[in-house]
């Protein structure tokens, strides 16, 4: 109801028909999942969401990430923003994670705070840290930054064969590969070091450390389901534990499953890390309904390539598992949608009134200035007087009358003007391209505002519609005396000229009180 009464502050998203999943994982584990995900899996989702009207869509970035992303760091802020974005227009389930025994990349931060950066190297200096000479080369800093920070520079700025695809430059590239690896990691056992190191001073807290040790795949739950306030119900976990898989194994078949350190063998802190991720994080913050957990036997053989009986039925079980979930998932949105049936004509005035808020919104981002044409229609809005003509404002083409329409709609609630608004912004939907259908979806949403019944319009002429509107302008004058109506129209150029719409014969010359 807030929306029909025209306020334009957190707005609703728009009604979404696709279903649009994060795919989250450590990626040389899940080589078998991922693989058989597309075959077995991905089709018969499609096919669910085909017959309810919607659209099925995964979000897969270890498939997607290129080479420039590497090369510039950009591999996190990537899936984040992707996540972000299934968040915001997947009307179901929207992130999935695959949890297994692997803790997976830890990067260290891309960009650093100024003053945090400096402690570190202040840290490193004090204790005489290897390495501290590397990080100076490889940060710089951005003063333009609002806080100032430093930001790594490209891998390719300083090895300029890492980002060369050309044949002829193979070995040079692999060289610079195997440098950015060692540089890489000495940056990283610098720079976790010198945090933990500030922390045990009293010079960080320890909450600002927890990123130079989490992992890509730890960000990604953060994002998707620990930040999400429907995380309970949009996130689906597939966890699969692979037993016997320890120190005794033969961790050089073993290392795409799990943790590693450069001498091969187990890293404890990821493991612990993993632990932690799994039990107190996930666990706590998902509907049981929603986890499937796995214990497969390790033998030896990756899952993809294994033939183990076992390996088999558990890549089966999984698949059933996968689709039964989504399933119920995608299921359960839709009873609990209750937003309006987007058939019905209430359901397209709704979409089309929010349309014009969120397109308003927009416009009015980057909008300053014009603030005497802004002062004068705030005083025409709070001046009360008889019956009075419509403000017109015009310009030409370009003067920037859409945004400054849009920015007084978001300004009149702020201005403690007892309203409702009705805002139309003429040409950029199809209910706002023809008078008629402008003047239908005007005279209900009135009645909506007013909490009363919306005429039946099925049979009227062009003369009818524009009677019941002048009279639906002058029912909420009388019936809310202390309270202001607000249209505001904009581009009446952009009317079709159906019912000769450009002579403005639709519109009261006088306006009621």
């Amino acid at each position: 109801m807030e929306v029909i009464r025209g306020r334009m502050h957190d707005l609703p998203v728009i009604p979404s028909n696709a279903v649009r999943i994060f795919l989250s994982s450590t990626f040389s584990d899940f080589k078998a999942e991922r693989n058989i995900l597309p075959k077995k899996v991905y089709p018969e989702l499609q096919k669910f969401c085909n017959e309810r009207g919607l659209d099925f869509q995964v979000v897969d970035m270890r498939w997607g990430v290129t080479d420039d992303v590497m090369n510039d760091h950009l591999v996190s802020e990537l899936c984040i923003r992707e996540i972000r974005t299934c968040k915001k227009v997947s009307c179901g389930p929207n992130f999935v994670m695959m949890l297994g025994n692997r803790y997976g990349y830890r990067p260290f931060p891309s960009v650093i705070e100024g003053k945090e950066f400096e402690t570190c190297v202040q840290v490193a200096e004090e204790e005489n840290l290897d390495d501290r000479e590397l990080v100076l080369e490889w940060y710089t800093k951005d003063d333009n930054a609002v806080p100032a920070n430093y930001s790594l520079q490209s891998i390719g700025s300083k090895l300029k064969f890492y980002n060369d695809m050309s044949e002829e430059r193979e070995r040079e590239r692999a060289d610079d590969k195997k440098k950015w690896n060692d540089i890489s990691t000495r940056i990283q056992r610098l720079l976790r070091l010198s945090v933990r190191m500030a922390t045990e001073k009293g010079l960080m807290k320890t909450a600002d450390c927890e990123k130079y040790f989490i992992s890509v795949t730890e960000e990604e739950i953060q994002e998707g389901l620990l930040k999400a306030t429907d995380n309970k119900l949009k996130s689906l976990c597939f966890h699969r534990r692979l037993s016997n898989l320890t120190a005794d194994s033969e961790l050089k078949k073993a290392g795409r499953f799990v943790d590693l350190k450069v001498d091969n063998s187990i890293d404890q802190e990821a493991q612990d890390l993993l632990s932690e991720l799994a039990k107190e994080k996930v666990m706590k913050n998902i509907a049981e309904e929603n986890v499937s957990e796995y214990e497969v036997e390790w033998t030896g053989e990756a899952l993809e390539v294994s033939q183990h009986e076992q390996h088999l039925e558990y890549l089966r079980v999984f698949s059933e598992d996968f689709v039964s979930k989504m399933k119920s998932s995608i299921e359960l949105s839709l009873l609990l949608d209750k937003g309006i049936e987007k058939e019905t004509y209430l359901g397209r005035l709704y979409l089309e009134v929010l349309h014009h808020a969120k397109f308003a919104t927009m416009k009015s981002q980057m909008f300053c200035g014009r603030s005497e044409i802004i002062e004068a229609v705030k005083l025409y809005l709070m001046q009360r007087r008889t019956s009075h003509c419509p403000l017109v404002i015009h310009g030409q083409s370009g003067f920037g009358k859409t945004a400054l329409l849009s920015h007084i709609a978001r300004c009149v609630h702020a201005w403690e003007i007892s309203c409702s608004l009705v805002l139309r912004l003429f040409g950029t939907s199809p209910l706002s391209s023809n008078i008629f259908d402008v003047l239908q979806s005007i005279v209900v949403q009135i009645n909506l505002s007013l909490k009363e019944t919306p005429p039946v319009m099925d049979d009227f002429q062009m003369g009818d519609l524009r009677r019941l509107f002048w009279k639906t302008l002058d029912d909420f004058s009388e019936k809310h005396p202390d309270s202001n109506l607000i249209l505001i129209l904009d581009s009446v150029d952009q009317l079709s000229e159906t019912f000769r719409s450009h002579q403005m014969h639709w519109l009261p010359r006088l306006l009621p009180p």
